[in-house]
Parts: structure tokens; C-alpha cells; sequence
């Protein structure tokens, strides 16, 4: 590659990593309405789970609770996947501008992991649902505050790993030398 080459390759790079951490930063910014998105991505299929259907608005999410009535379970600031995603793309926001990572793997990993986040936060948000309706607020607590929390940050570090692990191009599994 020749200098001038080099340089503008490096400033695309630089311009891209910004354009993502702005994506970043507005997935934080536009919270609510990526939580509007995640509780009408539930409504889709919640009904196979929870016993006597399900209705959504905007961030709430409507069911039979454990003694009969509806219940609305609300996705709230602490509990949406921007809240996760963000930061995951200002690493990849850091990680285009300042290493020399192939594009379509970092973007590749990125997009994967981004995917990987929202199955793990509708996982966790139905692991929620089926305890309260089942259980009643003691499933709640336990669900939410304990296991929830625990899943989401499990599954926000498989999620990081399969993205640096794409992004690196390290998918080969090492292999013990036979002397």
C-alpha cells in the first residue's frame, strides 16, 4: 500500500469507529424506544409460554398473573438491551479506529454478538414473565433481581467473547502437538 493509501484507509477507519460509537451512544440515547421494540419482539411469542395470551404497549407487556387478572411486566431503563449493547459497540467502535482488525470480521462478530444479546434479554425478560405469573412476586424477586441479573451478565460475556473471537479471526481450536 502506498502512504496516501495507507492514510486514508486509517482515516475511513478512525471516521467508522466514530460512526459506531455514535451508534453507541444513541442506543442509550433512544432507550425507550429500543425497549418499545424488545416488548413488541416478546408479544410475538410470549403466547407460547405464559397461559391466557399476551398484549403489548409500547414498554409494557400484559398477562394472566398468577392469581387470574392481567399484569403489566414493564421493560424498564435497568433491564434493556441497550443498556448492554451500547458499551459493546463502543468496544467496537475502539477496536475499528485503533486496530488493524479486518472490517467484515469486526462487524461480523459485532453483529453476531449484538443478535446473541437480544435472544439472551428476551430469554431473561420470559424467565421473568414465567415466574411471576407462576409464583407471584416471590418468582419476581427471585427471578429478576437474582437469576436475571446473573443471565444477562453471563450472557453479556459469551456475547463479548464470540465477538472478539470473530473479530480476531481466532476460531481455530488449538490443538495438542503429538510428539
Amino acid at each position: 500500500m502506498t502512504p496516501t493509501r495507507t492514510r486514508g484507509h486509517r482515516i475511513a477507519r478512525i471516521a467508522a469507529g466514530l460512526l459506531l460509537l455514535a451508534v453507541a451512544a444513541a442506543l442509550l440515547v433512544q432507550q425507550q424506544q429500543v425497549r418499545y421494540g424488545e416488548i413488541a419482539l416478546a408479544g410475538l411469542w410470549f403466547d407460547v409460554l405464559l397461559t391466557g395470551g399476551t398484549h403489548t404497549n409500547k414498554d409494557v407487556i400484559y398477562f394472566a398473573w398468577s392469581d387470574g387478572p392481567m399484569i403489566g411486566m414493564r421493560d424498564t431503563w435497568e433491564c434493556t438491551v441497550a443498556l448492554l449493547a451500547g458499551p459493546l459497540c463502543a468496544i467496537g467502535a475502539l477496536l475499528l479506529a485503533l486496530t488493524r482488525m479486518p472490517w467484515h470480521r469486526l462487524l461480523a462478530g459485532l453483529g453476531v454478538a449484538l443478535g446473541l444479546l437480544v435472544v439472551v434479554n428476551q430469554l431473561r425478560l420470559a424467565m421473568i414473565a414465567v415466574s411471576l405469573q407462576g409464583w407471584g412476586m416471590a418468582g419476581y424477586d427471585l427471578s429478576h433481581k437474582t437469576l436475571g441479573s446473573i443471565f444477562a451478565i453471563a450472557g453479556f460475556v459469551v456475547a463479548a467473547v464470540v465477538f472478539l473471537k470473530i473479530a480476531s479471526g481466532s476460531t481455530e481450536r488449538h490443538r495438542p502437538r503429538v510428539a
